[in-house]
C-alpha cells in the first residue's frame, strides 16, 4: 500500500485494468454491441479490444 492508503505498485495498475474491463463488459452488454464491430468503428485491432476486456490493459 502507499502511504495514503491506496494500492501502489502493479497490483493497483491490474486492479485497475480488471475494473475497467468489467465496465466495458457491462456495457457492451448493455448495448448489444460485439467487441469486433467496436474494434472495427475505433480502428482498433481486435486482440487490443480483447486484452482491455480481460483487465491485461486499460486504454489510454
Amino acid at each position: 500500500m502507499s502511504e495514503d492508503g491506496g494500492v501502489s505498485g502493479r497490483d493497483g495498475v491490474e486492479s485497475d485494468a480488471a475494473r475497467y474491463g468489467a465496465a466495458m463488459e457491462a456495457c457492451f452488454e448493455r448495448a448489444g454491441a460485439s467487441r469486433r464491430e467496436f474494434a472495427k468503428a475505433a480502428f482498433l485491432d481486435p486482440s487490443a479490444i480483447t486484452r482491455y476486456f480481460k483487465g491485461q490493459r486499460v486504454a489510454p
